[in-house]
This record gives structure tokens, sequence and C-alpha cells, in this order.
């Protein structure tokens, strides 16, 4: 669980460790580890990503907002009362912890949007005194993703003093353009794609200045523009037994070993669909003569080209109550070409 959580390179002997560790945490007879799972939603097939999405961050929820000593608990406690009690209690420090990311991640939103140089530049910077320097890091993580730029986001206290954590993309190293800015820090150190810095709030503007020109003169290429790389073209005719057999000998799939993303031209999806939470999308997509199941998290709903499309998908294994079903997780949509 560590090294999926930790983001531990998925290869060579640690691919193996991690595939037999699954197997073993699907039948786990451990107290802790079971009600963890339980408060999770996570039953039976366990797959690297149940503990990236669910119970990882329950275990470090309650060190983000508070100690970990609940967690610790946790996983030490040989009765099964307490042992429900303190998963309980991690399920109740994430749904806080994912409020505070909510509300940080929307003042920094609004901050962009305010001043849009803050978003256009090479490196996002930001910081507020409002923001819990526990989850900063997570909410970088999203604005990276979004923006496909580096980003580091700062909690300040009413001290002035503040600590932040910054999240890469692939060809920017964020150690490389912290080692022009040493004289406007701290501290600050970690490795190319994810660092942390301490920083006094009258320097803010400094740095983010001196990060974005620091992060500049690694462009060489097209760092800042976002790319899709596809592994391969399918068709859903392709999705026999034997191919999805021999797909899941690729699993575990994580970092170092991410998780292959196909494209399937000219698709037609059965409309109108399922919308879950008002931002994801449960559809059937065919072609052909073939139909599959999908879902399309985060959809942009009102921004959907017109059908047929072409789709940009992975294809995932599901197991619910021993049944195995395959479902397609749509990344991306645009019109047939």
């Amino acid at each position: 669980m560590g090294t999926v959580a930790d983001l531990v390179p998925l290869k060579d002997e640690n691919r193996a460790l991690v595939r037999k560790g699954l197997e073993k945490l699907a039948t786990t007879r451990r107290v802790g580890l079971c009600a963890l799972k339980q408060v999770a939603g996570v039953d039976g097939f366990i797959q690297a990503h149940h503990i990236g999405y669910r119970l990882g961050p329950r275990l470090n929820a309650a060190g983000r907002l508070d100690t970990a000593q609940t967690a610790l608990d946790l996983l030490l406690c040989e009765d099964p009362q307490f042992a429900r009690e303190c998963a309980d209690l991690l399920d109740a420090h994430n749904r806080e912890r994912q409020d505070v990311e909510s509300v940080a991640q929307k003042e920094a939103l609004a901050m962009m949007a305010a001043d849009p140089t803050l978003g256009e530049a090479a490196c996002i910077v930001l910081g507020s005194r409002s923001w819990h320097q526990g989850v900063v890091g997570i909410v970088a993580s999203r604005l990276m993703r979004d923006h496909h730029r580096p980003t580091l986001l700062l909690a300040f206290g009413q001290d002035g003093h503040g600590k932040g954590s910054g999240r890469s993309v692939t060809g920017i190293s964020l150690v490389a353009a912290l080692d022009q800015c040493r004289h406007l820090l701290l501290k600050g150190g970690g490795h190319p794609m994810a660092v942390g810095v301490s920083l006094k709030e009258e320097n803010l503007a400094d740095f983010r200045a001196a990060m974005s020109a620091a992060v500049e003169s690694q462009i060489t290429a097209d760092e800042l523009t976002p790319r899709l790389h596809l592994s391969a073209e399918i068709s859903l005719s392709d999705l026999t037994p034997r191919f999805l057999e021999q797909y899941t000998l690729l699993e575990p799939f994580g970092m170092g070993n991410h998780e292959p993303i196909f494209l399937c031209r000219g698709m037609e999806p059965i409309l109108p669909g399922q919308v879950l939470k008002e931002k994801h999308w449960k559809l059937t997509l065919r072609q052909g003569g073939q139909s599959r199941p999908a879902m399309w998290f985060n959809a942009p709903l009102n921004d959907i080209p017109p059908p047929p499309w072409d789709v940009a998908l992975k294809v995932q294994r599901q197991v619910w109550r021993g049944q195995e079903t395959w479902q397609l997780m749509i990344s991306e949509v645009r019109e047939a070409e």
C-alpha cells in the first residue's frame, strides 16, 4: 500500500511485489485493513487505483489535517469494533479533507480568474493565509493537470511564514527551477516532479516571477502543451476474451507502468445516457455490431462534439461479488475524422 500510495514506479521487482500484494490485500484478515476496505467501498478484487484513490487517501487524511495516530491505530489494532471506529473516523477526516481541498481549489481558481496572468505564466505560484498546508499539494496537482504547467501553492500562517508544495509536468524539473530561486526561500527541495518549499509571504511576488523565469529557461519544445499519448488503435471487436485475458498480464498499472490509452474511431454513443453527480456520464458506445458500457468522469457536458466520435479510452477490469466485467473509461472525445 505504501509503495503505491507514495507513487513508487511499478517496475521490475516492485511491480511483482505489488501484484502479489494486491492479491494478499484482497483476502487479508487484518481487522484494520478489512474495516478500511469496508468504509472505502472496496470489496474483493483490488487494483492499484483502489489504493491510490480510496484506501490511501483515507489513511493519509488524518495526518493532513491533524496527526496520523488514528491511521497507525487502525493498522495495528486487533479488535474489530475498535478497527471500525478508527476506519469511520478516518473516513470522516477524508470527507473533511475533501471539503478543505474544494474551498482552496475554488479560491485558487478565483485568483486566476481575477488576474489571468497568474494562470498564463510558465509556472503557477499562488498563496493564501486561508489554506491548510496539508492539502495544498493535492490542489497544486489538480491545477497542474488542468493547466498543464508547473504549479506551486503555499499556505501562509498569521506570522507570514508559508509552507507549500509543487507539482510539475514532464520535461520541467522543479528542483532545478528552485535552485535558481534559493535566495528567496527559507528552504525547499524534493525531486523533479514534486517539491516542498518554505517562504516568507513578503517574497511571494518575487518568487512567482523567479520561478516562471526559471521554468521558461527549461522550455525547449512543447513541454507546456498538453499531449495525449496513445498506446494503440483498436476496435471494439478486438476486445475478445483472449485479448482481455492477456491484458490482465500488464497489471498492476500505476506510476512507471501507465494504463494503456487506446484510440477507437467512429464510435456511436447511445444517448442520452445517464449523468451522475452532475458531472460524470455513463453511456454505451457502439461500433459496427459491437457495443460496450462506458464511463466518462468529469465529462464536459456542455461542450460535447456531435457524433460519431473518435474516442481515446482505457479498458478497465472490474469484479463485483465474484463477477468480472469490463468497462470503457473515456479519456477524450473528438468529432470523428
